[in-house]
């Protein structure tokens, strides 16, 4: 049975021709496994392709790196290395192995080992396939646990009874793909999966797991099946008991969503999605019980402060941008600045009204790209020695020019001119 690699886009597809003939040099075989080949099979867009090496990844890996021209990075602990190319496209690299699990939970003892045991040691049926990259049988899918047949009946199985034991994060897992693509965990793993729930095993993971696989749903397009269905299976009280799924939260994911695919294509500037989704997730708890959770998930101090800010600052942005008083532009500026892009998001998704909505998105398209035209060097060339009188003027040009009252370079010469040479010590 073979897979049409012909779909996938050109470059990848001569970069993974380039990657057979080279491993094949060096004796090795090598197989693209996961997710890259579950979603060809569906024919869903994933180019974050995985390979796993029967033999040294490592060496051949940088091998590839030489041959591309590309930076690679190495885990020899754990036998692996990614190569990135200049692109931005990456791929990863694995030695075959199997897993031993010392208690549920715990991080697997590693051994190499082949392409089957490697596809063995997965979380799901759908997610343990193999593409053989080989030359003498390219192409070819390597299908040991019947992957293929549960994507056209649209199940999530379990590849053995220990498997949320072994690994409880895979409980996330299962069900962000069955949510993901419509599928159904099948009845038996469901009721694997209840058993490990009520044997407290998510308790066993660490922080920065359980951060990773809230992370992993809160990016996904719909966000919601996945807490939904986790708040059904009883598995959303380990992030936190006191986030309750109710119709509430219901509307608030959605309207996220909405933003999401609206007003946030707007946006030039990078953010991340999850955190205005974990700001609705969040959104009943206090104060103390979101830094709390904060420290238990192990988020970044940067990442804590704009969650925490968000919770101290957003009810007072509100009632500012909601008041009768005339709001200039550099008012709203300077009342919304301070504001990271994920909460401002967050913030159009909870704006009962068309102003505050439109208010906001104008910051975050107009107001905030507004910038004086004259710089530090101007005003050295003017005479004005760099210190504080530096931010002074160019506060007052930025003002100025988001009220309306300055276009070209020649206003706001014009401008220093009129307020500020003579008026401050040189």
């Amino acid at each position: 049975m073979n897979v049409n690699l012909e779909n996938i886009p050109n470059k990848t597809k001569n970069i993974i021709r380039i990657i057979s003939e080279l491993a094949g040099n060096s004796g090795v075989k090598i197989y693209a496994v996961g997710g890259f080949v579950r979603d060809l099979i569906l024919d869903v867009d994933n180019f974050d392709i995985d390979i796993v090496v029967e033999g040294d990844a490592i060496k051949l890996a940088e091998i590839l790196a030489r041959h591309f021209n590309a930076t690679i990075k190495k885990y020899k602990q754990f036998g692996t290395a990614v190569i990135s190319f200049d692109e931005g496209f990456k791929i990863d690299f694995a030695t075959a192995r199997k897993e031993l699990y010392e208690y549920p939970g715990a991080m697997p003892d590693v051994q190499p080992s082949t392409i089957k045991d490697d596809l063995g040691r997965r979380d799901f049926t759908v997610n343990a396939m193999a593409i053989s990259l080989n030359k003498e049988d390219f192409g070819s899918i390597l299908d040991f646990f019947g992957g293929k047949k549960d994507l056209e009946n649209k199940i999530i199985r379990v590849l053995h009874k220990l498997s949320f034991i072994d690994d409880p994060t895979r409980i996330f897992r299962a069900i962000r793909f069955e949510q993901r693509f419509g599928f159904k965990i099948d009845e038996k793993s469901q009721n694997l999966l209840k058993e490990a729930v009520k044997l407290d095993l998510i308790k066993k993971i660490n922080g920065f797991r359980i951060q990773d696989e809230i992370l992993l749903v809160l990016n996904e397009n719909e966000p919601f099946k996945a807490i939904r269905r986790l708040s059904e299976l009883n598995c959303l009280k380990y992030v936190n008991p006191k986030i309750i799924v109710t119709k509430k939260m219901e509307k608030g994911f959605l309207k996220m969503q909405n933003v999401f695919t609206t007003d946030a294509l707007v946006l030039g500037e990078k953010f991340l999605k999850w955190i205005s989704y974990f700001l609705v997730l969040t959104d009943d708890l206090n104060l103390n019980e979101i830094k709390k959770l904060c420290v238990e998930l192990k988020f970044t101090i940067g990442i804590m402060e704009i969650i925490i800010f968000s919770k101290q600052k957003s009810q007072k942005a509100f009632s500012f941008l909601n008041s009768n008083i005339f709001l200039s532009n550099s008012r709203i500026y300077t009342k919304l600045h301070c504001f990271p892009n994920e909460t401002l998001l967050f913030l159009i998704s909870k704006a009962e009204s068309s102003k505050v909505k439109n208010i906001i998105v104008n910051y975050l398209t107009v107001l905030s790209k507004i910038k004086p035209i004259l710089t530090g060097s101007d005003l050295k060339t003017l005479g004005f020695l760099p210190g504080p009188v530096f931010k002074k003027i160019l506060s007052s040009l930025l003002e100025a020019k988001l009220n309306g009252v300055l276009s070209t370079k020649e206003d706001e010469l014009r401008y220093v001119s009129k307020f500020f040479i003579g008026k401050i010590t040189k």
